[in-house]
């Protein structure tokens, strides 16, 4: 059991939304709070700043103006010695303390008047002398004093007005923070309410959810059991009653391993699950009860509210036996499909080889072929021999777990090398055109695996061109072979996560044939799906795999009535920085090395030796022959001294490829031995070229690569 009961989960939901409804209420409210004390800290600063300071600045201004005033009118009538510079210190005096009442709101600032004052008191002082001047100046002057002390007057209501208004508003604030609180003492009582009903709502959520998870528990097949971290049992359904004949009473608190047997093999798992809190899911696991194999599914889930590891055993035995007898019958169904595809295309093969035989034969009794006419019939042979090659090919990649043999290949070999091929199986009405690059395409790759990859897609591309339909029917068709480089971009990596090289090789092959609908494009690459009649769906799925041991991947653009374009890309070989073209550059000539010496060819099917004798003969070599491995030691018995080279088949009656080699070791060491069969990924190959033997060559051969392989291995070289 994952997963605790909804009941209980909605209920600790709602416990955690009232939480944290408490919490941010209390941040809201402690905030507010915070506001408010801050705002009232401010009014009571600035209420003792206008309470005191400012009105004492007014209340000495006024003095300090009367000051003035008496003094300059001494001074005026000449009744002081004084000057008046005394009258200007108290002026500046004045001054100073009105600029502290500027900034108070309100407009209480009296600087202005302050200088009209002292500008008339001036003018006054100037006038003294001249009797009709000084009695309008003095006029004046008693005006201007008489609203500057109004002012001044106006001033001290001003700042008691004021005083008042942030009283009140301190009284709005102190209202506020009670409000505050009284809210958040409300709330508070409310979520303890809440939380309080929800917590008994809980308790009998968590009693029904027991009854029900009970229920559940004991209705179901599965063996459920849960166990604490020294594996003790803590909850034990009566699935695992019925299995072990033990009740939950005699179960509780006793090791499960014990009450179990079959958890044994898994002590580990179960600690893992319980330290780690990651689950563990196994399927299909076999395991002996009571010596006989049983299946089980298993799942080990760590559990946070109860600190137990829940452990569900689901015996899936007879579930695997239907299992396995489907996969049977669907094995059968598919081979089926396979063979009728495979035997109509070696016989499309096998047909052409026998017809072109057939023909051949009766040109020569008849003697009325030309070397022309051989030359054609021979390419015609050949073109059918490799197609039925490719076939075999696809059938071993199927099952080859082999990695490729890799080595520096340039593409634009490759592409030349299968322009050669289509060019002699591809319909003639098809173009063929291939764009190479101006410098070598390096890839680490299987040459003939590459071959195989693009003739595939060739050979597709080619059938997409012949099946047109009748309003294309005049068309010309192109089938464009292409080679170019290209360093994916970050964008590019993001849309594609397969590119995962810096730089990369690519080759196109494109067809202006039929194209394809997205949903077919999403299935070419499945196993056994085929648009074609008489197909076997193996190719592109084939493909598809050989690019990926290659590190690289495919893309494929499709457009139904426009052709399709299928891009192979492989990642870019640099190489060492020693290396130097000519040691890396793979070899594509078509030039033949020969030989000469003793050739002893052993194989049990007459049309190889007959084959390899034939195409030895012809590059210089001698040969004997033995349909066994006992004929082909008492061969190597007489002319061991004479044989250069033994080629070996390694599947023979009465002695195998490797008895017989073995018994020639025996009769000398120094033997000189050339594998050969038909399956690649066969151990035995391995075996016996891990004795001693000098290599290995697959069937079919060409007479290439047998001149090739038995020169090296004759020389070394």
């Amino acid at each position: 059991m994952r997963n605790i009961p909804k009941q209980v989960d909605s209920v600790q939901q709602e416990h955690r939304k009232a939480l944290m409804l408490t919490y941010s209420a209390l941040l809201f409210a402690f905030f507010c709070m915070g506001i408010i004390s801050f705002f009232a800290y401010r009014t009571i600063k600035t209420m003792t700043h206008i309470s005191s300071e400012l009105t004492n600045s007014a209340v000495s201004i006024k003095q300090e103006i009367t000051a003035a005033n008496l003094l300059f009118i001494e001074i005026f009538h000449k009744t002081s010695s004084r000057d008046l510079n005394d009258v200007w210190k108290i002026m500046e005096s004045s001054k100073k303390r009105a600029d502290l009442l500027a900034n108070v709101e309100g407009g209480l600032g009296i600087n202005a008047e302050i200088d009209a004052f002292r500008k008339i008191m001036l003018e006054c002082y100037k006038e003294r002398e001249n009797e009709e001047g000084a009695g309008a100046r003095s006029q004046q002057y008693r005006k201007n004093y008489t609203l500057l002390i109004e002012r001044l007057d106006g001033v001290e209501e001003g700042l008691k007005a004021l005083t008042a208004s942030k009283m009140v508003v301190f009284q709005r604030l102190y209202i506020a923070l009670f409000a505050n609180v009284a809210f958040l003492f409300a709330f508070l009582v409310y979520a303890f309410h809440k939380y309080s009903g929800q917590r008994r709502l809980a308790e009998r959520n968590l009693s029904y959810a027991k009854n029900s998870l009970n229920t559940i528990l004991n209705s179901i097949d599965s063996i459920v059991v849960s166990v604490d971290k020294d594996k003790s049992v803590t909850m034990w359904n009566e699935a695992a009653r019925k299995y072990t004949k033990i009740p939950l009473e005699q179960a509780f608190a006793r090791n499960v391993l014990d009450l179990l047997p079959l958890l044994q093999d898994y002590r580990a798992v179960i600690d893992k699950v319980y330290h780690s809190h990651n689950p563990v899911e196994l399927y299909r696991e076999r395991v002996m009860v009571d010596n006989k194999q049983r299946v089980y599914d298993m799942s080990f889930n760590y559990t946070q509210g109860l600190d137990n590891v829940v452990i569900t055993v689901e015996d899936m035995t007879a579930q695997e036996v239907k299992d396995e007898q489907l996969r049977q019958s669907q094995k059968l169904n598919v081979v089926s499909n396979l063979i009728s595809g495979l035997a109509h295309s070696f016989n499309n093969a096998i047909g052409a080889i026998t017809g072109t035989i057939s023909m051949m034969k009766f040109s020569l009794k008849d003697k009325g072929s030309s070397a022309a006419d051989v030359r054609e019939s021979i390419e015609v042979i050949e073109s059918s021999a490799e197609k039925a090659e490719v076939m075999v090919q696809q059938l071993l990649s199927l099952t080859a777990d082999e990695p490729p043999e890799k080595r520096p290949v340039d593409l634009n070999f490759i592409v030349r090398h299968l322009m050669k091929i289509c060019e002699n199986t591809i319909d003639k009405s098809i173009e063929l055109d291939a764009e190479l690059y101006s410098v070598k395409a390096l890839v680490m790759a299987d040459p003939r695996q590459m071959e195989q990859i693009l003739l595939g897609l060739c050979d597709n591309a080619a059938y997409a061109m012949t099946n047109l339909p009748p309003h294309r029917a005049d068309e010309v068709m192109t089938l464009t072979v292409a080679v170019d480089h290209v360093c994916p971009d970050s964008e590019y990596k993001r849309k594609q996560p397969l590119a995962t090289a810096g730089a990369y090789w690519t080759v196109s092959v494109t067809d202006t044939g039929i194209g394809m609908d997205n949903e077919t494009v999403s299935k070419i690459f499945d196993p056994f799906f085929t648009t074609r009649e008489h197909a076997t769906g193996l190719g592109l799925a084939v493909i598809h795999d050989m690019v990926e041991r290659h590190d690289g991947y495919i893309e494929v653009k499709s457009k139904i009535d426009l052709g399709t374009i299928v891009t192979v890309y492989l990642p870019e070989y640099t190489g060492d920085a020693g290396e130097s073209p000519d040691e890396i550059e793979p070899d594509y000539s078509e030039q033949i090395p020969l030989g000469e010496g003793l050739v002893m060819v052993v194989d049990d099917e007459e049309v190889m030796r007959t084959t390899a004798s034939n195409i030895l003969k012809k590059l210089g070599y001698d040969t004997v022959t033995a349909k066994d491995g006992e004929e082909a030691v008492g061969i190597f018995k007489e002319k061991h001294d004479e044989i250069a080279l033994t080629l070996l088949d390694l599947s023979m009656p009465k002695l195998s490829g490797k008895e017989a080699y073995e018994e020639m070791r025996k009769i000398d060491s120094s033997l000189k031995v050339l594998i050969v069969s038909g399956l690649a990924s066969e151990d035995r190959i391995n075996e016996v070229i891990s004795l001693g033997a000098n290599g290995f060559i697959k069937k079919p051969y060409g007479m290439i690569e047998l001149a090739r392989d038995v020169k090296t291995a004759i020389t070394g070289r």
